[in-house]
């Protein structure tokens, strides 16, 4: 082989990557085999944040019915009780409802949310969603 054949090679196997791997993490069976690795690392502070990261993709792709499991299992894991993601997951889990179509729940979650955590950011977002809610 030569040296041309050697980069278009290299070329097209960073091309390959480059699109296989946003579609193998975007499938279901690519997001369980994350979540699968996260599950045997709980300790470890990125299973938090890639659990997070796979539940907000779920929400953002139209499946709020996995984003709000994934969110869930943040809120109820004791290892993860002391992370930074876990207020977030509690207004992702009013989002997921929103998103279900479940205004009432929604309404719940994000009144709990800002009742919960009054000074965090995400606390202004609960108000203004569970206001657009209000008048549908």
């Amino acid at each position: 082989m030569e040296w041309g054949d050697k980069k278009k090679m290299a070329v097209l196997l960073a091309v390959l990557i480059a699109v296989a791997t946003p579609i193998f993490l975007v499938t279901s069976p690519g997001l369980r085999t994350i979540r699968r690795c996260a599950e045997g690392h709980r300790e470890s502070p990125w299973s938090v944040k890639w659990e997070y990261n796979i539940a907000g993709f779920y929400l953002n792709t139209m499946r709020p019915e996995r984003a709000l499991e994934c969110y869930n299992e943040i809120v109820n894991d004791p290892t993860w009780q002391k992370s930074d993601y876990v207020i977030a997951a509690y207004f992702g889990i009013a989002r997921a409802y929103d998103e279900m179509g479940k205004k009432h729940m929604a309404m719940q979650c994000y009144a709990a949310f800002i009742a919960s955590y009054p000074n965090d950011p995400l606390a202004v977002d609960a108000e203004r969603l569970m206001g657009s809610l209000q008048r549908l």
